[in-house]
């Protein structure tokens, strides 16, 4: 557990690649969670927690028909 009234997280990265046509990846997400982390299906853990999730996202889902 953290104890800490008040924290902060810096994150860095890149992001590169041939341009938009290319840009079809999962994404990624920085979890902080009451809990551990726990197999499930947003971005390998579970879908309900008690937390702060941070989700970037660059799949087209609306050319997919995917939920």
């Amino acid at each position: 557990p953290c104890f800490l009234r008040d924290w902060e997280l810096q994150v860095h990265f890149k992001i590169h690649g041939q341009g938009k046509k290319n840009l079809h990846g999962d994404g990624l997400a920085i979890w902080y969670t009451k809990d551990r982390m726990q197999p499930g299906p947003v971005f390998g853990n579970m879908d309900k927690f008690v937390g702060l999730g941070v989700f970037v996202d660059t799949y087209p889902n609306e050319e997919k028909q995917q939920e």
